[in-house]
């Protein structure tokens, strides 16, 4: 359960925006977009696949 809830704790904080954001926390934030993208759909899909059989 908890490795759920730090899974989306993580997503929220990457793939949230504010406006007073500094440039290096923008520039961290689009590679971990890109980094963790993958292996959330890669989860969902795990998942998706898992809920159909």
């Amino acid at each position: 359960m908890l490795d759920i809830l730090v899974q989306y704790a993580l997503r929220y904080f990457v793939f949230g925006s504010a406006e007073n954001n500094s440039s290096w926390l923008k520039s961290l934030k689009f590679c971990l977009r890109q980094t963790f993208e993958l292996y959330f759909y890669e989860e969902i899909e795990k998942h998706q696949k898992d809920a159909s059989l």
